[in-house]
């Protein structure tokens, strides 16, 4: 065990360098929940296309932790809104597209559970741990200047917990 903790993002980047033996990589938090094809529809993309460097899905937000087949029984999934499918065609997506249109603020777009190509941090590096706790946002900003691409499926697979007491959310 660590004596310290080294923050996510340089745990990230050790199980990268050190373990991963992989073509595909991705990042799975345990309050996320995902429909049970999720990843297998990645992993497919990536395999048609050799170009397509990134696969996330449209994300639906939710207030409670349940799995994918508990939300939709229990009717908890609001399908008509969900995150990010505005970004009809994210194969073509611009680095302006990362943004909501007219501010700053960024859509944080392929946000959770991405898949891509473990070959992609050659070209761009590792996370920076600096940047925590948004060193994933600006890896996929500094992958998108650099020529990679993305594709959004645009059928969500993700369900994302947005909780109040996040640490993204924290103060």
């Amino acid at each position: 065990l660590h004596p310290a903790d080294p923050g996510l993002y340089a745990v990230w980047n050790g199980l990268i360098a050190d373990l991963a033996r992989a073509p595909l990589l991705t990042t799975a938090n345990l309050d996320d929940r995902r429909r049970p094809d999720a990843w297998a529809l990645r992993v497919a993309r990536l395999d048609e296309d050799a170009a397509v460097d990134v696969v996330a899905s449209a994300v639906v937000p939710v207030a409670e932790a349940l799995l994918w087949g508990e939300a939709v029984a229990r009717g908890a999934l609001n399908f008509s809104a969900p995150w990010y499918a505005h970004l009809a065609d994210a194969a073509l997506l611009q680095l302006g597209d990362l943004f909501f249109p007219g501010t700053r603020l960024s859509q944080n777009f392929p946000h959770n559970a991405p898949v891509w190509r473990a070959a992609l941090h050659a070209r761009v590096g590792a996370f920076d741990p600096a940047r925590d706790p948004y060193a994933d946002w600006a890896l996929w900003v500094a992958a998108r200047r650099a020529g990679a691409v993305f594709h959004l499926l645009p059928e969500p697979t993700e369900l994302y917990l947005v909780a109040p007491a996040s640490y993204q959310r924290r103060g």
